[in-house]
């Protein structure tokens, strides 16, 4: 029975490809007790890991939203969210830390280093408030000018 139990647990871990390998070697070199702590804890970091993106929204290029705002949409107006940072078409080495949440309202702050091309530049850093409104919408505040923006498939 625990062997049976045991095989079934590793052919649903065995699912999840990136870990495939590293299971592979830990099963064949540590006891069985040592080696489910070890994937147990290796699987709950990994998750924890996926569940850490900055913001609970989408990837992606955001335009101003307006019902045909991704068409016309202007390569300038545009903001891209990578998961754990905002950076503008200007901008990069960009990182966005969250400085307070209520709900669905985040603090955040970000800070630039560098310009669109890579050039090193002096560290700009912006403080803004993003309202989410679904996993592909948020509205930010800055400097009490409130904007909404919705993701844009077409820059992707």
């Amino acid at each position: 029975m625990e062997n049976s139990l045991s095989n079934r647990r590793l052919f649903a871990l065995s699912s999840m490809q990136p870990f495939a390998k590293l299971r592979r070697e830990i099963v064949m070199n540590f006891s069985p007790l040592r080696s489910s702590f070890l994937l147990i804890m290796i699987f709950a970091v990994g998750f924890a890991h996926a569940a850490d993106a900055l913001l609970p929204i989408n990837t992606g290029a955001y335009v101003v939203s307006s019902r045909k705002a991704c068409e016309g949409a202007a390569f300038a107006a545009v903001i891209t969210f990578d998961g754990r940072s905002f950076s503008g078409p200007h901008d990069s080495d960009c990182q966005t830390i969250i400085l307070g949440q209520h709900g669905l309202s985040y603090s955040v702050k970000t800070t630039c280093r560098a310009f669109g091309d890579g050039t090193p530049t002096v560290p700009s850093t912006v403080f803004q408030s993003v309202r989410i409104k679904s996993r592909s919408a948020f509205a930010l505040t800055r400097d009490n000018k409130k904007i909404d923006y919705a993701l844009c498939p077409k820059f992707h």
